[in-house]
């Protein structure tokens, strides 16, 4: 394990961000075995980013990857196929897809790799659902 996510939520009366389970948070960051005053960087964003961010991450390092692996062509172009193809008429990139949206993509990008490339995306549940804490 690399990194440790965990919900956060806002108190705007105290004006402090705090864990929603503390417990669990302790319990993952014990095993990255971190080391006495070993520092460490924390993002903070909100969690419909994270969840898009997550699905692009899947997009391009598991499907994308994979499909350009059995075919020879690039990640650009790959890319380019996938988003003529499957990409809603009314988004004009994936920066400005929605949630919803880019789960749909990302469903049907898999359908076209394993019909039309004959790939099967594979790759670990965590990376392939995004799981909030």
């Amino acid at each position: 394990m690399s990194h440790v996510n965990a919900i956060a939520a806002w108190d705007e009366e105290r004006g402090t961000l705090h864990l929603v389970d503390q417990m669990a948070f302790n319990a993952r960051m014990r095993r990255l075995k971190p080391g006495q005053g070993e520092s460490f960087v924390v993002r903070v964003e909100r969690e419909a980013d994270a969840k898009k961010h997550h699905q692009l991450k899947w997009y391009y390092g598991y499907i994308v990857k994979q499909c350009c692996q059995a075919t020879g062509y690039t990640v650009v172009e790959m890319d380019y196929l996938f988003r003529a193809e499957h990409m809603p008429r009314d988004v004009e990139t994936l920066s400005l897809i929605s949630y919803e949206q880019m789960a749909d993509y990302n469903v049907n990008c898999e359908k076209t790799a394993a019909e039309e490339i004959g790939v099967i995306v594979v790759g670990p549940r965590e990376a392939r659902d995004y799981i909030a804490a």
